[in-house]
């Protein structure tokens, strides 16, 4: 009896620790995922020729807004898995999958960026090589 009563408040700290541990990659990961889908919608407002390549996002539409709400979808749903699946049991992993994310996040949105200012430059040239 004893043991079940000193045991619970110990899982309870543990999990707290935990849910502390990835507070910050969370974080960061969904900052990324806000600036490339911010950046990505910056693209298309761009230039007609700023589409959506990835099978995932582009069957809701090339250059639909609903290509931002599933990938933001996909994202929430991203970070809802690690923290319920992945973290209990592999907390570093966890992290390091988060910070990963967002490492690629943040590339994807530097990349829609320059590719959404290079194409409003060039005035809808279908060839983004040919104006500089």
């Amino acid at each position: 009896m004893a043991a079940i009563l000193f045991t619970t408040p110990v899982a309870a700290q543990q999990e707290a620790a935990q849910s502390h541990r990835l507070k910050w990659p969370t974080v960061v990961y969904l900052s990324a995922a806000t600036a490339d889908w911010s950046s990505h919608h910056y693209c298309m407002a761009q230039s007609q020729w700023c589409v959506e390549g990835n099978p995932m996002y582009s069957w809701a539409g090339e250059r639909s807004p609903w290509t931002t709400v599933v990938g933001g979808s996909v994202n929430g749903f991203t970070v809802w898995a690690v923290n319920k699946w992945v973290a209990p049991r592999h907390p570093r992993l966890a992290v390091f999958g988060l910070i990963a994310g967002a490492v690629i996040q943040g590339w994807a949105a530097y990349t829609n960026v320059q590719l959404g200012h290079h194409l409003g430059r060039c005035n809808g040239v279908r060839i983004p090589q040919a104006c500089h």
